[in-house]
């Protein structure tokens, strides 16, 4: 069902059956209604552990890799400023919410959704409204607005979501059962709405000009940083357990639709910051294939 939500997106701009922009309307409501929603019913039956230091801690090291690798990838390939601040926004940010609640659903089931939203939240959410704004500022202009970005972190309703959610596990409350059915139908929408807004605007035809930015990108989004976030993993876990498994997953996700967006922005680079999530997400689901077979049946 996942590629039916896709190719139906794809489709619909395919025939002219639906505009690109018209995913900026998909966007809000999977983010400011579905996700809430399944944020307040999912985390409180989670169970917390110091194993979600992990997913925590993931997008963070993803991000903070990223700027040294395409610092260097300048240095080597010739990259600008606009393209190195695409590369930064759109790679070393993971689709961690729009693709992998619905592949780790898939995968490991509620459970391993719920683990997924803690890495959106706590990690990816985080990152690009601190992080990423700064870079984005940097970037483009040399500075970065701190009244912005606390304004963006403090008006995100999934934000509030979450540390409502945090507060009813704490004092063991429960949402009553109609309104709970009720946060159950709406939740349902995320998966469909956010992957046939997705296929909106998919890419499939990259440009060749910007082949070596697309495989530096690509190659440090879906090789380096999954394997150097497991390593990090192993190194201080003896276990491979499903909140580690589940955390290296999400390193292994394609770059991140809002990455993009907030890099075009700021006018930074958009052909490239387009065509990278445009061929990345399709991309990416071969090697989430692959490592998810390194995961279960290898190591």
């Amino acid at each position: 069902m996942i590629f039916v939500y896709l190719i139906s997106g794809w489709c619909a701009v395919k025939f002219n059956l639906l505009k690109p922009i018209f995913s900026a309307r998909l966007n809000f409501v999977v983010i400011n209604i579905c996700l809430p929603a399944l944020t307040l019913l999912s985390l409180p039956k989670l169970e917390f552990s110091r194993d979600l230091w992990m997913p925590v801690s993931m997008a963070w090291m993803v991000f903070l890799l990223a700027i040294p690798f395409f610092l260097l990838g300048k240095k080597l390939l010739g990259f600008n400023n606009s393209t190195l601040g695409s590369l930064i926004l759109c790679c070393g940010l993971l689709n961690s919410a729009f693709v992998g609640f619905p592949v780790m659903k898939a995968l490991y089931g509620e459970e391993g959704l719920s683990i997924a939203i803690v890495t959106d939240q706590a990690g990816s959410f985080l990152v690009l409204s601190t992080l990423g704004i700064f870079a984005a500022a940097f970037f483009s202009s040399g500075k970065a607005d701190i009244f912005a970005i606390a304004k963006k972190i403090f008006s995100f309703p999934p934000l509030w979501a979450f540390v409502i959610a945090v507060v009813m596990w704490n004092f063991k409350v429960q949402i009553p059962a109609p309104y709970s059915v009720l946060l159950s139908y709406i939740a349902m929408l995320l998966v469909p709405l956010a992957l046939f807004s997705v296929g909106l605007q998919l890419n499939i035809k990259p440009d060749l000009e910007l082949k070596k930015e697309i495989a530096a990108g690509l190659l440090y989004k879906l090789v380096i940083a999954p394997i150097f976030v497991f390593c990090v993993f192993r190194f201080f876990e003896k276990d491979i357990s499903l909140i580690m498994k589940v955390s290296s997953l999400q390193a292994a996700m394609g770059p991140m639709v809002s990455g993009s967006i907030l890099a075009i922005t700021y006018n930074l680079n958009p052909k490239l910051s387009n065509t990278l999530v445009g061929i990345g997400i399709p991309i990416s689901f071969a090697t989430i294939a692959f490592w998810y077979f390194i995961l279960e049946f290898v190591l």
